[in-house]
């Protein structure tokens, strides 16, 4: 749906068309953000991470590799021991994301919504449909 509409906006420039058709829709299907599921689509969790490197170790410096591969161990070794279990005050790793209770409780709202759904699978793919706002259904058309 959203490539027919996208085409026919862009209907004017065709040699752009072309090329997109060709080089995007025809062989990286899975472009979009999105598409992997259970997958972040950013990488803030890295870059927080490297900020905390920059704030707390390398204290922003660009350090040479020999330097900053003497940071990097001493990092790692740090991190280990503050997330030990056996600690009074370890940090924790989580295995899993936690579900707040407001998500469960948004999660469930919206399940007694009872909006209609409509799946449409093509090859490998199965695309959904759900009405927006308070809309309760939705029809092919749209």
């Amino acid at each position: 749906m959203a490539v027919k509409l996208f085409l026919k906006k862009w209907k004017s420039e065709e040699r752009f068309l072309d090329y997109f058709s060709s080089e995007w829709l025809g062989s990286k299907s899975g472009w979009y953000e999105g598409l992997e599921l259970n997958l972040p689509s950013t990488n803030n969790a890295l870059e927080a991470t490297n900020r905390v490197i920059k704030d707390e170790d390398t204290i922003r410096e660009r350090l040479p590799l020999s330097r900053f591969t003497v940071i990097v161990f001493e990092v790692v070794g740090k991190w280990s021991k503050e997330r030990n279990p056996t600690r009074v005050n370890a940090k924790k790793f989580e295995h899993e994301p936690t579900i707040t209770l407001a998500y469960w409780a948004d999660g469930y709202n919206w399940v007694k919504l009872n909006k209609e759904i409509i799946s449409i699978s093509k090859s490998d793919e199965t695309i959904y449909y759900i009405p927006a706002g308070k809309e309760t259904t939705i029809t092919e058309k749209e």
